[in-house]
């Protein structure tokens, strides 16, 4: 029935029934497998990524699965972590799945090349960024992103590496791909505000900062940008109101508060 479900592209059914079979037969590996062949039909990697784990985890511990399986289980678990930018992850996986499986064609040795690449790639640009050196971190991370299919950490690593660097459009750029998978990544929306606070676009600061509050009314750093926004936003209001009213000595106060306030 799962089967019948996945070839007709019901993939909510098919989980369904795939996750009553692992009820039925928990120590049958090829059970995870394909509840992770649907998942992975969805675009839920992260999801995916846990099924083909227990795939793993019981083809070793409870020998529920071939070793030619289980090389085939690590092999597409490490396309997965190499997917996500788990590139050393990836990695060990190849080199485990190819021991114990067939050496591999063609294809599979040019991707093992590309995880190995990308591995030392994240490596360079992990080390450069504890350093600070923020140029170098981008430069490796550049290389290493286009890799993978969806690597939300790298990509936010890189987003903090651009606003360390003064590329606030990067910041932009980046945050909004992490919010695009994990719109309450609270981290991201506090540096997509703070991007836009250094580029004085207050409004989508506050937007930001807002949306963070909603989930975290708590959140310490995107209290501190809401209030030091709004502070600014204030005065300017206030200047606007005195010029309008023909105030102009009490506006020019008003908007060297605001200058003083973010002397950026």
């Amino acid at each position: 029935m799962g089967e019948q479900a996945l070839s007709e592209r019901k993939y909510d059914e098919a989980a369904g029934f795939y996750a009553k079979a692992i009820e039925l037969e928990p120590d049958n590996a090829g059970n995870y497998y394909k509840l992770y062949r649907v998942h992975k039909r969805m675009r839920k990697l992260e999801v995916a990524l846990g099924d083909l784990s227990k795939a793993v985890e019981v083809c070793r511990e409870r020998g529920g699965c071939t070793k030619g399986n289980e090389a085939m289980y690590l092999m597409d678990r490490a396309k997965l972590f190499l997917g996500l930018g788990q590139c050393g992850l990836a990695w060990e996986d190849m080199k485990v799945g190819r021991e114990i499986g067939s050496r591999g064609d063609t294809k599979m040795l040019q991707l093992m090349a590309d995880v190995e690449m990308c591995a030392a790639e994240i490596e360079r640009a992990t080390a450069a960024f504890v350093v600070g050196d923020w140029s170098d971190a981008r430069r490796y991370l550049d290389l290493a992103i286009p890799r993978t299919e969806r690597a939300l950490d790298l990509i936010f690593m890189r987003a903090q590496a651009a606003y360390h660097d003064f590329d606030f459009y990067g910041v932009v750029s980046d945050t909004g791909k992490v919010l695009k998978f994990e719109g309450k990544h609270m981290d991201a929306l506090q540096l997509r505000g703070d991007a836009y606070t250094r580029l004085g676009e207050h409004d989508m600061a506050l937007k930001h900062y807002k949306e963070a509050l909603k989930f975290d009314p708590e959140h310490k750093g995107c209290k501190k940008g809401h209030k030091f926004v709004k502070a600014i936003t204030k005065y300017d209001k206030r200047g606007d109101k005195s010029m309008k009213e023909g105030d102009h000595e009490q506006a020019i106060k008003y908007w060297w508060q605001a200058i003083n306030h973010d002397v950026t």
